[in-house]
């Protein structure tokens, strides 16, 4: 991209906003451009964008840009954007503004790219031009051409809503999203404006640590079928949420799998996996994990423990000192079953065939 949408790098690894996410919709990969969550907003610009990249698209020698890219701007400075997907059903691109550092609610966002612009050229530098950005947010759900947001506290009143909001997925008759420092996850129905937000399982982690301030720490999630599937970064487990017995507590208004009372939620089912686990990718009968220092999948079927592959971070490296944090967490699973691995403080990229 030509122009740069921060005043500084970011300041620490502490940056949610670092945590991109890659979706593919046909010949189209989306991504969010994000900065420092950590940085003063009172100081620093810190701008987002969401930006699409047209891999059957063509890049014209006569620009000096690459013209397959489009970038959709987001019209809140140091709006915190995190999760992003692509609500099939509607054919709309979802995702999350956290807006942790200015201290209002977050909000699932979305928007029909055919409506919006592409703005590659806001220089975020000069507030003439980012005054003259045609994209903004809506201020009726009947508005096109702009960004439609609803708040992610619970519509009952109680005040329940997520904090640090993370990761979405879209299923095809609401939207998810992972509420990362609150230990709930949340249901969106965009069509009824209806936000159910759900506690999770207590976490194991309860004093001493950062990690119990900040509670389980939902994070991922995978849609399959009848069930939502997400991470617990720092309880390391992998929670499955049954939607039929979700959708049954909703509609006799018991509410038991929404506030637990700091109890077990009779809708969630756990399995633990291994420490700080981040991504989930589901590939045939297998739903795979990403930790720190290992990796390894779950039987999805039969809901059971599977394999765990460790001793990741002793594999030599110039880049990386003995002990770091190898993986982070990232890894993608391919149609052969091959494991893609991203070693963070590495600088590289590794493959396994996991055994059957």
């Amino acid at each position: 991209m030509p122009v740069k949408p921060f005043d500084q790098p970011a300041l620490n690894n502490l940056s949610l906003t670092k945590q991109e996410n890659l979706i593919e919709v046909g010949d189209y990969i989306w991504f969010a451009n994000g900065g420092s969550g950590q940085a003063d907003p009172s100081l620093h610009n810190n701008w987002n964008r969401i930006i699409s990249f047209d891999r059957a698209g063509t890049d014209l020698a006569a620009t000096l840009h690459d013209d397959r890219f489009c970038v959709y701007h987001v019209p809140m400075n140091n709006a915190g954007v995190m999760g992003i997907d692509w609500d099939e059903t509607n054919e709309r691109i979802v995702y999350v503004e956290g807006r942790a550092v200015l201290g209002v609610p977050p909000v699932l966002a979305w928007f029909d790219p055919t409506e919006l612009s592409c703005e590659n050229f806001i220089d975020y530098s000069d507030s003439a031009s980012i005054a003259d950005a045609t994209t903004q947010y809506c201020d009726n759900d009947s508005d096109t051409g702009c960004i439609h947001t609803i708040n992610l506290e619970d519509s009952d009143g109680s005040g329940r809503k997520l904090r640090y909001a993370a990761h979405a997925r879209a299923d095809t008759d609401a939207v998810w999203v992972a509420g990362y420092q609150s230990s709930n996850i949340a249901r969106v129905d965009i069509a009824n404006r209806r936000v159910d937000v759900l506690d999770t399982d207590p976490p194991s982690v309860t004093s001493g640590t950062q990690d119990a301030f900040l509670g389980s720490g939902p994070w991922q999630l995978v849609v399959e079928g009848d069930h939502v599937y997400f991470t617990e970064f720092f309880d390391g487990d992998i929670v499955k949420l049954d939607k039929t017995a979700l959708a049954l507590d909703l509609s006799s208004e018991t509410y038991a799998c929404k506030d637990t009372g700091g109890g077990d939620n009779p809708c969630m089912e756990e399995i633990h996996a291994t420490e700080y686990i981040k991504e989930i990718h589901l590939h045939e009968d297998k739903l795979y994990f990403g930790g720190y220092t290992e990796f390894g999948y779950i039987n999805f079927n039969a809901w059971t423990p599977g394999a765990l592959y460790s001793g990741l971070e002793t594999r030599r490296n110039p880049e990386r000192a003995r002990g770091q944090n190898l993986i982070s967490g990232d890894l993608s699973v391919g149609n052969d079953g091959m494991v893609v691995i991203n070693d963070y403080h590495g600088r590289s990229i590794m493959r396994f065939y996991p055994k059957r």
